[in-house]
């Protein structure tokens, strides 16, 4: 015999399934961003003069809300699951900071040549090398941030 606290049970664990196969309680967005700055605001934030306080808020904006986009999930695509080795399931989540396109010259060929690259990288590691007889190793891995080579090669 089944209890009343047993059919219940089922019965939430029915809609349950149901909702989850059917999508319901799933309401992605499905493409949101901030509004971008039209050509006469970036030449008015390259120049160095106080920012209007409507430029003010909309830079803000600009840099504290994420650009959404689950274009994929509505043609249906599904997320891999990865088991690494000795960790389990795991996520694999990549940031870069590029600078604001400060240093655009070294992120070029960083994606594009891989070779240009690499000799930047070797003439890097050979000046820290070069400098080694020096005592400050905050100089050593300054050699490397003044070359333009990306952070990821810190000694």
């Amino acid at each position: 015999m089944i209890s009343r606290t047993g059919v219940w049970r089922a019965l939430v664990l029915l809609v349950g399934v149901f909702l989850a196969a059917t999508g319901w309680g799933q309401d992605y967005v499905r493409d949101s961003e901030p509004q971008l700055f039209t050509y006469d605001e970036l030449l008015h934030l390259g120049v160095d003069q106080k920012l209007s306080p409507e430029l003010t808020e909309k830079l803000h904006q600009l840099t504290t809300t994420p650009f959404i986009n689950n274009e994929s999930f509505y043609r249906g695509a599904k997320p891999r699951a990865i088991e690494v080795e000795h960790l389990g399931p795991s996520l694999r989540v990549a940031f870069w900071n590029i600078e604001r396109g400060l240093e655009l010259d070294d992120i070029r060929p960083f994606l594009t040549d891989k070779y240009h690259f690499m000799v930047k990288v070797a003439d890097c590691r050979h000046r820290v090398l070069i400098s080694a007889a020096t005592p400050s190793a905050a100089h050593r891995r300054g050699i490397c941030y003044r070359s333009g080579t990306i952070s990821a090669w810190r000694l």
